[in-house]
């Protein structure tokens, strides 16, 4: 019966045929069960520095396509929140209620090396004489640390290290090269530190 119609009406009755078709393709994939990876997300804002707890977290199911690499996925790190990769970790950089976490947001035994670009770099705490500076400071920055050198003028003490967290109390987690590290942390136990920023 189709192949009597006029050319036109043909050709109009052939292409319902294949938008019908296509509708309902389109239908078939909106109503086939897609992969999902259950993943970590914020269950809150939480600033930067913080540890997690298990009330900071939530597991929420995405699809498959959507989830970055580094997210902390259910199945590989935990079957329950006492994951000792999660509960506990230090965010590194403040977040926002919902999102994913992701290894690189986490702090964790390489991040020293990654900031550096050493693999003998370290992280040496570093509590500040002028506490304000330390609201300013993010994960990243580059600083200088400083004291007072005997005659009063400003020493510094170790150049190019990197701010990883700041913590309560004005207290940085900073990455250094060994040495520098080492020379900052005898410093603290002598004289007050501050630092300033040489990039951001």
């Amino acid at each position: 019966m189709t192949l009597l119609l006029p050319g036109w009406h043909r050709t109009q009755f052939l292409r319902r045929i294949a938008a019908a078709a296509l509708v309902l393709l389109a239908l078939l994939l909106f109503l086939s069960p897609k992969s999902t990876i259950s993943v970590a997300t914020t269950s809150r804002a939480i600033p930067a520095g913080q540890h997690l707890s298990a009330a900071d977290i939530s597991w929420r199911n995405f699809p498959a396509e959507l989830i970055p690499a580094e997210a902390i996925q259910k199945d590989k790190h935990a079957e329950s929140l006492s994951a000792p990769d999660i509960i506990g970790a230090t965010i590194l950089s403040a977040t926002t209620a919902g999102e994913i976490i992701t290894s690189a947001r986490l702090l964790n035994e390489s991040t020293a090396a990654e900031l550096l670009g050493s693999p003998d770099a370290t992280l040496v705490p570093v509590t500040l004489l002028n506490k304000q500076i330390a609201n300013t400071l993010r994960h990243g920055d580059t600083v200088s640390v400083v004291t007072s050198a005997t005659d009063g003028s400003a020493l510094i003490i170790a150049a190019g290290a990197r701010v990883v967290a700041v913590q309560e109390g004005a207290t940085l987690l900073l990455a250094l090269a060994a040495t520098e590290a080492n020379q900052v942390a005898a410093a603290a136990l002598n004289s007050p530190l501050t630092i300033t920023i040489t990039q951001r």
